[in-house]
């Protein structure tokens, strides 16, 4: 059961690492996420725990979602501030090894992407343009 808690608290630092770029939450990304008014947010959602006696590592995806429908920010259009946001966002996380390690109490060992990231845009169903980040957590 400890590698569980060790993991929720390692998720928890990552939403913090990740609320730098938006409001974020730990959950599963469903339609219509954002609330009345908002523009972004991010949600990190678990997708595999794999523990071992030496390391673990936890792999997980970040949904960020951005209001395709909004014309509160003309300068800026939804498209362009969904690939802004992915790119610092993927910056972040190459320039991440000590400020993830530190954050997780030198536990982790290796922050990075594991794929590129996905971009979907709005559906009839779900308004929302989503770039969705897969990544991977090992830590000891």
């Amino acid at each position: 059961m400890k590698n569980y808690m060790e993991a929720n608290e390692l998720l928890d630092k990552v939403k913090t690492f990740f609320s730098q770029y938006a409001p974020t939450e730990r959950g599963f990304y469903v339609p219509h996420k954002l609330k009345h008014g908002q523009a972004k947010k991010i949600v990190v959602q678990p997708v595999e725990l794999l523990p071992t006696k030496k390391l673990k590592h936890l792999d997980f995806i970040a949904v960020l979602i951005v209001n395709s429908t909004r014309d509160s920010v003309p300068e800026i259009t939804p498209d362009e501030e969904l690939i802004q946001l992915s790119e610092s966002i993927s910056q972040g996380v190459l320039n991440s090894k000590t400020t993830v390690n530190s954050a997780v109490s030198g536990a982790a060992i290796n922050f990075e992407m594991t794929e590129s990231v996905k971009f979907v845009p709005p559906e009839s169903h779900d308004r929302c343009a989503k770039a969705i980040f897969t990544l991977k957590l090992t830590y000891s």
